[in-house]
């Protein structure tokens, strides 16, 4: 019960620190109503895995239960900021892959432990900045650092297991589906900040922006449910 009192204050602070993180990286000017959209986004996704771990096979502790809710928090507010302004800025994508690393450790399935999570963590956020230079200097440029781990977590998570090609399957058809969708119905879905993002990443293709991160986020935290919920 103490947890769920400290939620409006944990989601508050994930929100604020998102939206500063927007600010430092220069990113779009945003309103007022965006932290309350941000919270919100970051509480859903917190209580979600609250909610499912206190119904699961598999009896966590508090801190391994908050971990795990932490990581959906982050995973919602990563995907709302995505789709905000198109960009999701260093210090939350970073805290994101972290996060992710620290769930499969608790699930079993991830790459490392909880000690080693961190280190792996920041080694691989250096791999996709080096990875996005890499792609600027000889092009063409595809992935940009945030779309890369994005794509990396589901393996991240579940490991080896048949839940990693599961998310993987099922994120493509939306993506699939959304980059064919009319124009104007694209730009409507895909956010405000769409063109701006293509243009300032630079990116070649059609000039569409795929909304990788809020797409792989969403249905990776639905795949995390389910493997929580069945153990």
């Amino acid at each position: 019960m103490t947890e769920f009192l400290f939620l409006p204050l944990i989601t508050v602070l994930l929100a604020a620190w998102g939206l500063f993180m927007i600010r430092v990286a220069g990113g779009p000017r945003l309103e007022r109503s965006d932290l309350l959209h941000a919270t919100l986004a970051a509480a859903i996704g917190y209580a979600s895995v609250r909610t499912t771990v206190a119904f699961g096979s598999i009896p966590y502790t508090g801190p391994e239960a908050v971990s795990l809710s932490l990581f959906g928090a982050l995973a919602l507010l990563c995907a709302w900021v995505d789709h905000r302004t198109a960009w999701a800025p260093d210090g939350l994508i970073l805290l994101l892959l972290i996060s992710g690393l620290l769930t499969g450790a608790l699930l079993g399935t991830g790459p490392v432990g909880v000690f080693w999570a961190p280190v792996l963590g920041l080694a691989l956020f250096l791999l996709a900045q080096g990875s996005w230079a890499a792609q600027c200097l000889l092009g063409p440029r595809v992935l940009t650092p945030p779309d890369q781990i994005a794509l990396a977590l589901p393996v991240l998570v579940f490991g080896l297991t048949y839940h990693a090609p599961i998310t993987w399957a099922l994120m493509c058809i939306p993506l699939l589906v959304f980059l064919k969708t009319p124009y104007p119905v694209y730009r409507r879905l895909r956010g405000p900040a769409a063109s701006e993002a293509v243009l300032d990443a630079g990116l070649t293709g059609s000039g569409r922006s795929a909304p990788v991160l809020p797409i792989v986020l969403t249905t990776l935290l639905g795949v995390l449910l389910f493997r929580l919920l069945k153990g």
